[in-house]
Parts: C-alpha cells; sequence; structure tokens
C-alpha cells in the first residue's frame, strides 16, 4: 500500500527498475546551488560556520557515494537496503555534505538505508523507526528524514527527552497534512514544507496543523538515473518537500555548532522563534515561517526551555504529555504499540540523560521572536559593591572624628 507521504518522493523520480551499480564519474559536477545565498548559507559560510563536530542522522534509500557531489564528504552507511532507486539518498546528503554548497560539509554523517515503498522490502535491515532507534544508539545529534509510516510516539518520545531534533519532509501532495499513517503528522517533530527561492511557498508543499517552517524546495540542481540505474547526468529543477529538509536539518547543524551546550530542544525553538513570520504566530500555509538561518545561528538558544516546544503542535494527536510521562514512568499503554526492541533506554530502565525530568501540564509557551538590538530596553545590571560600603563607613567614620576634634577644641578654648 502507498501513502500519501510516498508522493514526496515523485519530485526524486524513483525508478525501481534500477539496480545497477554505480559508475565512475569524470569532472561532470553540480558546481553551484540557488539556495546558498537565497538562505544566507554564504555568509554562515564566510564566518567559518560548516556543521564541524556534528553527527547527523539521514534515513533515506540506498546512495550512490561515488558521485564527484559527495567527494570529501564523511559519511559511514550505517544500514543497507538491496532495493530501490539511489538517486533520493543521493541527492539529499549533497545538499548537506557537498564540500563547496552543502550546509555542513565538515559535520560526520551516518546512512541508514530503508526502503519506503515497503517497510519489510527483502534485502533491508529495518524500517525507519528502527533506524531511528539505530540512529540514536549511534550517537546521532540531528536524525533528517524525509518520510515514514506510523505512529510511533514511543520512539518520537524518546529522541525528544533526548535533546535530538527529528526533521522530516511534509510531502507534495499540495494538500493539509492528515493522514494518520503519516509519520510527519505527530507530535515533536520538526516538520518542514517548501517553498521557492524567494519564499513563497511552493504549491505541492502540504500544509496545515503539524508544519513547522518552510524552507527552499525548487529549483533545485540533482542527479538524474538512466534505465539502469545509475546516476549519469545533472538536472537542473529538482523539487520537493524531500529537498526542503535537509536545509533546516543542516542549518540546525550550524546551530550546534555556534552553540554546543544547547539542548536539542532549545535549538528546534530558537528555530521557530527565528523564522520569518507570515502575520501573527503560526501560519497553516508557512508554519511558524520560513527558515531564517543567519538568525537561527547568531541567536542564543539558552533563553528557552528544554522541553519539546512541539509536543502538543497537533492537537489531538500523539505523543501527549501522559505519553511522555507514561514512558518515563514504565507504565505504558500497549495499546499505542509496543516499545521497539531497540530502545535501550526503555529497555535497560536506564534514564540517566533525563533523570527527574518532569514533563509540563500544560502546553509549552511558544518561542517568541528575538526583539532587534535596537528596540530592546538598556537594563543597567544591578551590582552588589560592599567595598563600597567599606569606604563609606571609613569615611563617615573620619567626619565624626573630625567632629568629635572640634568640639574638644571649643571646650578646652571656654
Amino acid at each position: 500500500m502507498k501513502h500519501r507521504w510516498l508522493a514526496g518522493l515523485s519530485a526524486f523520480v524513483v525508478i525501481l527498475g534500477g539496480t545497477g551499480q554505480p559508475v565512475a564519474w569524470a569532472d561532470d559536477r553540480i558546481v553551484s546551488q540557488p539556495f546558498v545565498v537565497a538562505t544566507g548559507l554564504d555568509q554562515l559560510k564566510a564566518e567559518g560556520f560548516d556543521g564541524r563536530g556534528v553527527t547527523i542522522a539521514v534515513i533515506d534509500t540506498r546512495i550512490d557515494l561515488s558521485v564527484p557531489e559527495l567527494a570529501g564528504a564523511d559519511i559511514e552507511v550505517r544500514a543497507t537496503c538491496e532495493t530501490g532507486s539511489r538517486r533520493h539518498a543521493t541527492g539529499v546528503v549533497s545538499l548537506l555534505a557537498n564540500q563547496v554548497w552543502g550546509w555542513a560539509p565538515k559535520a560526520h554523517y551516518h546512512l541508514y538505508a530503508v526502503s519506503f515503498f515497503n517497510d519489510l522490502a527483502e534485502g533491508c535491515e529495518g524500517n525507519s523507526e528502527d533506524m531511528i532507534h539505530r540512529a540514536i544508539n549511534d550517537g546521532a545529534d540531528i536524525i533528517s528524514i524525509s518520510g515514514g509510516t506510523g505512529e510511533p510516539w514511543w520512539t518520537l518520545i524518546r529522541a525528544a527527552l533526548r535533546g535530538i531534533p527529528i526533521v522530516i519532509g511534509s510531502g507534495n501532495d499540495a494538500e493539509v497534512l492528515y493522514p494518520p499513517l503519516v509519520m510527519g503528522y505527530n507530535n515533536t517533530l520538526v516538520n518542514v514544507g517548501a517553498t521557492d527561492m524567494s519564499g513563497v511557498r511552493s504549491p505541492y508543499s502540504q500544509y496545515g496543523p503539524g508544519l513547522t517552517v518552510v524552507a527552499p524546495g525548487n529549483p533545485i540542481a540533482c542527479r538524474g538515473e538512466n534505465s539502469n540505474g545509475d546516476l549519469t547526468f545533472i538536472t537542473y529543477d529538482c523539487w520537493g518537500t524531500s529537498l526542503s529538509t535537509p536545509m533546516v536539518s543542516g542549518a540546525l547543524a550550524l546551530a550546534m555548532q555556534a552553540w554546543p551546550q544547547a539542548h536539542g530542544n532549545q535549538l528546534i525553538a530558537s528555530l521557530i522563534a527565528s523564522a520569518t513570520r507570515h502575520g501573527d504566530g503560526w501560519n497553516e500555509e508557512y508554519g511558524w515561517g520560513n527558515l531564517d538561518a543567519i538568525e537561527l545561528v547568531h541567536s542564543d538558544p539558552s533563553q528557552f526551555s528544554t522541553d519539546s516546544p512541539l509536543i502538543d503542535a497537533i492537537p489531538g494527536r500523539g505523543p501527549t504529555f501522559q505519553h511522555f510521562q507514561d514512558y518515563i514512568n514504565h507504565t505504558l499503554d500497549t495499546s499505542y504499540g509496543s516499545v521497539n526492541p531497540l530502545d535501550t533506554d526503555y529497555q535497560q530502565r536506564t534514564f540517566a540523560d533525563y533523570q527527574g525530568y518532569k514533563v509540563p501540564t500544560d502546553p509549552v509557551e511558544t518561542p517568541t521572536p528575538p526583539t532587534s538590538p535596537s528596540d530592546e530596553p538598556v537594563n543597567t545590571p544591578t551590582v552588589s559593591r560592599p567595598w563600597a560600603w567599606i569606604v563609606g563607613g571609613i569615611v563617615l567614620l573620619g567626619v565624626l572624628v573630625m567632629m568629635t576634634a572640634v568640639l574638644i577644641r571649643r571646650r578646652s578654648t571656654q
């Protein structure tokens, strides 16, 4: 059965018959991308931000590491899948890891290959939910995923408690985000829609409750495949929310590099607060607004809570506050699904990373955009100065001594 979010792959046409081995490449390569200037990534690169020290897990199709766009990238294939095209993952990872125009060329990448068309496909090591757990177990800082199925609430809770953002594409069906089987239609996820390079929502981009932000999704240069599945040519009009997703994952990686002590949920809140709004607050077509990578990287996220700011993004959907508490207390209602065996936190009952974590009973306050420096009131800090009291006391004592001496002299002359 094909679910609606699979249309998100139609922008990267998948030729199922393509099972040929990757070919060697000459000097033909994609040398530039329009999003670099459109998003301000060129400025961040000039400032030295390159994702160094961050591990990004990408859950996608299998990949062709031989393409010139991935030369020099630090990529490990952590899970293989012997079915499907290589085009999708190759294009997505290139947007992140390309050494010239990629968002985070010096980050470390883990690639977990899955079959988006069949969770139980022969030759694959697991489904998207399995790979989220494997990514967490392998030390991912950010998880970037183009799509998935089901309602893996316990899995999403684990990632949220650990502060690992999961960034996912909203889909390309040009309709409201609502299908219950779409993984993106769950709380805690950073759900990304698409725009053109001028920031206008792309007509195909799905929208509605759960949409977090939007980022460029077209037009983008990517590789096309021949009848053998080899990525032998370049096309310059690729599109889709699958391409918007690494824009946000990459921007978060640069923010992690800039603020290494920040909790992942603080960075998500900063992403929301720094986005360019369309009107007041959340908008069904743009979410909290357009990605503003420069503002995100430059803004100190420590002002925000470490609670997930997306825990109630979709009213009536899970995971809810109670699901979080049940997971922590080990009192799960398994009618919502059992815990994945790869969840070592739950299986071993080791919650050291969030011991004493208390899930708020009220909705988490939505982060507000930072005010500009010119609008911020100047507050003079009140500083305790004990030395000032000492000096004042000495002066007062001196005055008293002088007054006493004057009185004694007057009396002696009378």
